[in-house]
């Protein structure tokens, strides 16, 4: 009885999903203007593309370091989330997440990166209705539209031509390992500033 009240009050309290996860109104970009008004730079720039377009190198480097039982669990990766609830009660405070690639899209979209056990709990019912609701590649497609890269760079066509000077889909293999490293720690693997860190990331991944 507790846990089904719980469940319906949390589930009452949880955002709708769109039809289209291309229809979910990402956060539109900071505009700087100079002084007499001339446009000279545009921060949180988003190019949404279609899965296609985008690199296979990237797309399967993305899913290898963030989730690689992506497309064999339904949202939420039960072995993850022993190991991260483990470690949670034994630091006794939510140190690591254990978060799918779902689950990371439920908590970017939707939620504040506040870390609470409400939020978390939330964060797994919307992976849950995403699982149910679009299939695979729709959510890896959104994943890849949204997650930041660093350097101002939200997307992987915006963080390709920010790093490369390239389009998504023209990603070579060491190209897309290196901002497959990226969405983890985007400040401190960041190759502009921390050129060695990025490389071992990239050597990582």
């Amino acid at each position: 009885m507790v846990v089904a009240g719980l469940y319906f009050w949390l589930n009452q309290d949880l955002p709708q999903l769109p039809n289209n996860l291309q229809q979910i109104n990402l956060s539109l970009p900071t505009e700087i203007y100079s002084s007499d008004g001339e446009r000279i730079k545009i921060l949180g720039e988003r190019h949404p593309i279609a899965l296609e377009d985008i690199s296979p190198f990237f797309t399967k480097a993305i899913t290898a370091v963030e989730d690689s039982r992506f497309y064999r669990h339904s949202g939420i990766d039960h072995r993850g989330l022993v190991r991260a609830l483990w470690i949670n009660i034994r630091k006794k405070r939510i140190a690591q997440g254990g978060s799918t690639i779902t689950q990371q899209l439920s908590k970017n979209l939707f939620f504040s990166f506040e870390r609470n056990w409400v939020r978390k709990i939330k964060e797994l019912l919307i992976a849950f209705q995403l699982e149910t609701t679009f299939n695979k590649d729709q959510i890896l497609e959104a994943y890849c539209n949204q997650i930041y890269f660093g350097s101002g760079a939200y997307g992987v066509e915006e963080a390709a031509q920010v790093y490369f000077r390239k389009r998504a889909r023209d990603l070579t293999l060491f190209q897309a390992a290196l901002l497959a490293g990226l969405p983890n720690s985007p400040n401190n693997a960041n190759p502009f500033s921390h050129y060695e860190r990025a490389m071992r990331r990239t050597e990582y991944v």
